[in-house]
């Protein structure tokens, strides 16, 4: 029975990487590879009918459209890869295509966002105040953008600030519980100009203003690192939505199963944020913020 599963199995994988879409990609790409963009250009045709889903034929009308860009042919480049980004609004060029200035403006045209770096933005545009993933929260609209650098600054900053308010605030509303509490006793028991009591009133006043400040802080602290993450995901003052195609491996170089060894040396590592609070016997929670980098 085990031999049987077996042979299944190899049947099966045989079925899906035997695959005409996948083969004519293939063949297409190094027909690209070799600069014989008219040979690349009839392959992809190929690849791009049998494909089954949209997203595949998405990507062979991409590097089709390239293919046909290197021959010349800018109008039919552009209506490739018009129709490759109605099929798949998500789908980039493989990035042997990425490499060449004049492709890129095009297909980058194509997807509404022209620029002249070789990437498309993959959420929301600069500038576009209508796009509500700009004003996501707590790095939420850095992380959408592939930007989890700035996302973990950004959503640390708003956290470890609204952590300091709600700390400080409660410390204080506690401090003044406490005050009223022992302004009464005192009054009760006639004791309200013992220097004791009074010494108390003052430290007490004192850490409440202390503790009012700090939570002054850690708003001001939340405020500003909200509004830097709206204005970074409106303007996108570093360039970084523009820069992230180039960085990483696209669809492309997934479906043809193909990645040369200088574009494996460009990736780059991405960095989540894992956030805790841990209850402790003072009764505050213990706030912990930790960086995972992975490939």
């Amino acid at each position: 029975m085990r031999h049987f599963c077996k042979i299944g199995i190899w049947l099966l994988c045989l079925v899906l990487f035997s695959s005409p879409a996948l083969a004519n990609f293939e063949k297409g790409l190094d027909a690209y590879k070799s600069k014989d963009y008219s040979r690349a250009y009839k392959i992809l045709g190929k690849a791009a009918k049998s494909a089954k889903g949209k997203r595949d034929r998405a990507r062979a009308m991409a590097l089709m459209g390239a293919a046909a860009a290197k021959m010349g042919k800018k109008n039919k480049a552009r209506s490739l890869f018009a129709s490759a980004v109605k099929l798949d609004e998500d789908v980039e060029l493989n990035s042997a295509a990425l490499k060449d200035k004049s492709v890129r403006k095009l297909f980058d045209a194509a997807k509404g966002g022209s620029d002249d770096s070789g990437g498309s933005r993959t959420a929301g545009k600069s500038g576009d105040f209508t796009d509500f993933s700009n004003y996501y929260p707590l790095g939420i609209n850095q992380y959408v953008r592939g930007k989890t650098l700035l996302a973990g600054a950004f959503g640390g900053g708003q956290v470890l600030g609204l952590f300091l308010y709600l700390d400080r605030s409660k410390a204080a509303s506690d401090a003044d519980a406490d005050a009223s509490a022992v302004i009464a006793q005192a009054e009760a028991d006639n004791t309200t100009s013992d220097p004791q009591f009074l010494d108390f009133l003052n430290s007490n006043e004192a850490f409440v203003k202390k503790a009012r400040s700090e939570a002054t802080l850690g708003l001001f602290l939340a405020l500003g690192s909200y509004s830097a993450s709206v204005i970074e995901s409106l303007f996108d003052p570093f360039g970084l939505s523009k820069k992230g195609a180039s960085l990483y491996p696209t669809r492309g170089d997934r479906f043809a199963g193909t990645m040369s060894v200088q574009e494996t040396h460009q990736l780059q590592p991405s960095w989540d944020l894992d956030v805790m609070f841990i209850p402790t016997p003072m009764g505050s929670p213990l706030f912990v913020a930790a960086f995972t980098s992975k490939f």
